[in-house]
């Protein structure tokens, strides 16, 4: 059906109802209220297909939901299944765990999370099923900046060469470093997209998931007010440990 004959419909369709609201003014016949509220049904359908007749998916108003995000507070308690989507993120050092682990003194800080196509927040969706199933894509961006004493950077040769030799090592994350005051100044950025599926079960504190290729992982969470959020702990893997997401039904 062309565009402009589904508008001339909805057009005729209108005056209809606004002649039928007239006459259930005039007399005895009015029209009853179920066929009155199927005109207005067929009426909105057919105003709905003139005007997103590509049937594009409108964003969700967000206004009136908490959707804050504290990677220092630890989430705790409500029912946390049904079906999910990502609005947003943030992260604690933690999330570089792996990172750290080989210089303790690395100090970490200007921890950003983003989309990974370099436009608005983390996305995606969780489904934790009733049937003990659970499936989840996250598409998320983690930036920072650490200062590298030179005991870590010596036995590289320097800052340029340790960012090198971390990236090498770690050929998930890209970092760049320069001298900064005899010690080195980092630029990391970590795509920590995911997709995984497979069991999980609730636990006292939020719910663990078994990706049908990876072991258990634990996750703190809180759901209330359709709004969720989940924070990896330390059994959770790089992209899941030191992240809180939020996320609306």
């Amino acid at each position: 059906m062309g565009i402009e004959r589904v508008t001339s419909l909805a057009l005729r369709l209108h005056v209809v109802l606004v002649s039928a609201a007239f006459c259930g003014a005039c007399g005895d016949d009015t029209i009853p209220d179920d066929d009155f509220s199927g005109l207005f049904k067929v009426d909105l359908t057919i105003r709905e297909a003139a005007t997103n007749f590509d049937a594009a998916i409108l964003a969700p108003d967000l206004a009136g939901y908490d959707l804050t995000c504290n990677a220092n507070a630890i989430p705790n308690g409500g029912d946390v299944h049904g079906q999910w989507h990502y609005i947003a993120a943030c992260a604690a050092p933690e999330a570089l765990f792996q990172l750290q682990s080989g210089c303790p003194a690395m100090s970490i800080d200007g921890i950003s999370m983003s989309n990974p196509n370099g436009s608005g927040q983390a996305s995606g969706s969780l489904n934790l099923n009733t049937n003990g199933t659970f499936s989840r894509t996250t598409r998320s961006l983690l930036a920072a900046h650490a200062s590298v004493p030179s005991s870590c950077t010596q036995s590289f040769g320097g800052c340029l060469n340790y960012g090198m030799g971390q990236s090498a090592q770690f050929n998930w994350l890209d970092m760049t470093c320069v001298p900064s005051g005899g010690d080195c100044r980092c630029s990391i950025s970590v795509d920590v997209s995911k997709t995984e599926s497979g069991t999980w079960v609730a636990t006292a504190t939020g719910f663990t998931t078994t990706a049908l290729t990876g072991g258990p992982q634990s996750f703190a969470a809180s759901a209330g007010g359709d709004v969720l959020r989940h924070q990896g702990d330390a059994t959770t893997l790089r992209g899941n440990r030191g992240i809180t997401y939020v996320l609306l039904r």
